[in-house]
């Protein structure tokens, strides 16, 4: 079919010159189920119908389809690692060894600063899986097996060194999307446009978020602290290293109480509602696990639910309340057979699309426990019952959608926050009964000042990319860039006069030569005026361009 081959806009080419790499490959001939393979690719891994071109003329219509059915799965198995390619390699030509075997010629895009590792990898392991399919039975058990490899696996080997968060492919996806020229300078750090409109980002961190900032944020008791310091609303707590002093803090703070690592992430080793002193100590010794570390915080309990606030480029972007793992009761299942099947459900589906969800293991039947009711209880049709006590990235969560109801004294405290330690995107985690009342009012408190924070994990969250982006990029991240003919230089040299007329700093592109608004020569050597272009693109001082071709 007509390809993708030039799907990409020439200025994305321009500013990531990366060429497609050459790949010679003999696999086994497929044979089997082609129908079944499709029925594998398309309902089981749900795998994106990409445009594939295949220019070998000797291929069959089976060997065509295990092509394009391997080629499409190599880029949601790119995807999934954290490599943000959008587009099939390409099928060159493919012919018949002496010895029965399957020669590929394949031309393999690529990104730049990435291993090519990171490309074929992918290739091999979507290759392999497709050749299982064309014999394997879809099943329930033979499809768990399938994610659960991936999952376990295949993706982390695939994700090694390859610096990826939850917001690094869709973000990156809608940037292609928009035209805007994209460039991964290494480390997992992207250029999002070109010149002075551009801005960089790794992750959910962007280019002016604070270092020292992010350092205070890693701290929950440094946090904590700050935050009290400019008289902004944080639970009481107190430090402490060992079981007495835990106890001793029982007596300023009260109860229920709340254990927390000082510094681990994603809600690891924290526990909640604790009443006596047996729970505190158990509590201290998971946070004390999970964080390496002596020192834990013991702290007041609010009542509420954790909100969180996502704040970026000096404005709310979305606000959700995170409501612990559930199910929902339908009149006759007991609840260790709904928590079972949700998360049987989650198994069947490829990684790229599960949603945390926790097994009935002994953690949740001590959750039951707690509610006073057990595995063996059936649940009213409607009745929602909790698996954990709080949201975690570990087991999961619930996202309920409050950005239209959020105070606005509250969106003032979380930009107001997010400012104090210096940060531009952060989740700040606000602990209230009611979001659309003020905190000064609700006895709200800030739980947590996160740098980094998750996004593009869930559908919500995603729902505010094109938002985000429009504040992040507002220009489309791209400066002017104007082309002329060598017999229009005269007009080329007006048109770089009257951007430096307009208080723009532009460069002439010239035979090689750059010339800045003020008549100076740019900083900066490359061998031929295509790679100086490239440069030019890339420096943050450059307003806009003009560029005469052809010389």
């Amino acid at each position: 079919m007509a390809g993708d081959r030039d799907s990409t806009t020439p200025l994305q080419r321009l500013i990531d010159d990366s060429a497609d790499a050459e790949l010679t490959l003999h696999i086994a001939a497929p044979s089997g189920d082609f129908a079944l393979l499709e029925q594998w690719l398309d309902s089981a891994l749900q795998v994106e119908p990409l445009p594939v071109e295949i220019s070998a003329q000797g291929s069959n219509r089976d060997t065509a389809g295990f092509l394009r059915a391997a080629l499409q799965l190599t880029v949601a198995l790119q995807n999934a690692a954290g490599l943000p390619l959008f587009r099939c390699a390409r099928v060159v030509d493919t012919a018949t060894t002496d010895t029965g075997q399957l020669a590929l010629q394949l031309r393999l895009p690529q990104l730049a600063n990435f291993p090519l590792s990171a490309v074929t990898e992918p290739l091999l392991a979507a290759l392999e899986i497709c050749q299982h399919a064309l014999s394997t039975p879809r099943n329930e058990a033979n499809q768990i097996a399938l994610m659960d490899y991936l999952q376990n696996e295949k993706l982390p080997q695939l994700r090694r060194g390859l610096f990826s968060g939850t917001a690094t492919v869709p973000l990156l996806r809608a940037i292609a999307a928009a035209g805007i020229p994209y460039l991964h300078l290494g480390a997992g750090i992207y250029q999002l446009g070109c010149g002075s409109r551009q801005r960089k980002i790794r992750n959910s961190a962007s280019d002016r978020d604070s270092v020292l900032g992010a350092k205070l944020a890693s701290d929950k008791w440094a946090t904590a602290q700050l935050l009290r310091q400019m008289a902004l609303p944080a639970p009481r707590h107190a430090l402490v290293n060992n079981a007495e002093q835990a106890q001793q803090a029982t007596q300023l703070l009260g109860w229920p109480l709340v254990v927390k690592p000082v510094a681990a992430e994603r809600g690891e080793g924290i526990s909640v509602n604790l009443r006596d002193a047996d729970a505190l100590s158990a509590a201290l010794t998971r946070a004390q696990a999970a964080a390496a570390a002596d020192s834990v915080l013991v702290e007041q309990q609010l009542p509420g639910v954790c909100h969180r606030l996502f704040v970026a480029n000096g404005q709310l972007l979305y606000c959700v309340a995170r409501h612990p793992i559930a199910v929902t009761g339908n009149g006759f299942d007991t609840l260790a057979a709904l928590t079972t099947a949700a998360y049987q459900q989650q198994r069947l589906l490829p990684p790229w699309l599960r949603e945390q969800r926790p097994p009935f293991d002994t953690a949740t039947a001590q959750h039951f426990a707690a509610l006073g009711l057990s595995g063996d209880t059936v649940p009213a049709a409607g009745q929602r019952v909790t698996l954990r006590p709080i949201e975690s990235s570990d087991a999961g969560g619930i996202d309920e959608d409050m950005t239209q109801r959020v105070h606005p004294d509250n969106v003032a405290l979380a930009l107001k926050a997010t400012a104090a330690f210096g940060l531009e995107i952060a989740g700040i985690d606000l602990i209230t009964t009611d979001i659309s009342q003020p905190w000064h009012q609700s006895g709200a408190a800030i739980n947590e000042v996160n740098f980094t924070p998750q996004f593009c994990g869930a559908a919500i969250s995603r729902s505010y990319l094109s938002t985000f982006l429009d504040s992040y990029l507002p220009d489309g991240g791209v400066i002017p860039i104007e082309y002329f003919s060598p017999q229009q230089l005269t007009a080329a040299k007006q048109r770089w006069q009257q951007f430096h007329q307009q208080g723009l700093q532009c460069a002439l592109l010239h035979n090689s030569q750059v010339l800045l608004s003020d008549g100076s020569r740019w900083t900066g050597w490359a061998p031929s005026q295509q790679q100086l272009l490239r440069a030019l693109l890339l420096d943050a001082s450059i307003d806009a361009l003009v560029v005469v071709s052809g010389a």
